[in-house]
């Protein structure tokens, strides 16, 4: 009786393991990731994560050369200045590409704010410059290799990510 019991506790473990769906663009993310990405992409028909496959610069392959792991669409750090993990993915809808942060919360993650849209994202990448200061790592935003970078940063004011500035090569 206990050796039935016990096959079939595990064969429910399997079929609820099983049923797990698969992560948002093959991205590595935590169960409370992959909620808080799904529930963006079901917001709207058509929305669809970007990943290193979408990019179009041929220098992508040297970024990852020489920065193994590297996603281009996807980042994570303290944006906003709380001690906690929060992340960013890109997203595109039609011929929009937009990038949204999903901010940590006690049980998961925020819903995800939209913060910029770029229509030159499938030329460029996400940058994550730790922070020396309270209010967060910056996100950056350019072409890999080159200092074409937008910066944003936390505004605890706002509760938002602003663009602080943008280099441009000369």
């Amino acid at each position: 009786m206990m050796q039935r019991l016990k096959s079939i506790l595990v064969l429910a473990l399997l079929a609820v393991v099983g049923c797990e769906q698969p992560a948002p663009g093959g991205y590595d993310f935590s169960r409370q990731q992959a909620d808080a990405v799904r529930a963006l992409l079901d917001e709207e028909p058509g929305r669809q994560l970007l990943t290193a496959s979408d990019n179009q610069s041929p220098r992508l392959a040297d970024q990852q050369e020489s920065e193994p792991g590297y996603e281009p669409y996807f980042a994570t750090g303290d944006f906003d200045g709380n001690d906690t993990e929060d992340f960013i993915v890109a997203v595109q809808e039609g011929e929009a590409y937009d990038l949204y942060l999903f901010r940590a919360a006690e049980d998961g993650y925020h819903p995800a704010s939209w913060f910029v849209g770029m229509e030159w994202l499938p030329e460029a990448g996400l940058f994550v410059e730790e922070a020396d200061r309270r209010s967060g790592d910056m996100i950056g935003v350019g072409s890999f290799f080159s200092d074409d970078t937008i910066w944003f940063a936390w505004n605890e004011d706002v509760q938002e990510l602003e663009m602080l500035h943008a280099e441009t090569e000369e």
